[in-house]
């Protein structure tokens, strides 16, 4: 006899809002200090 079909909600496999959120400020300082220092690419 075959199983009844199970429905399961999907899972989320990556959530890139919540994880960058908790690092926010210090990607934003990073870039920052980059931008100020102006030392780019071949700079």
């Amino acid at each position: 006899m075959a199983e009844p079909l199970r429905i399961t909600p999907p899972v989320p496999l990556l959530d890139l809002k919540a994880q960058y959120a908790t690092i926010r400020e210090e990607v934003r300082a990073a870039v920052d200090r980059v931008l100020e220092s102006q030392y780019f690419i071949l700079g």
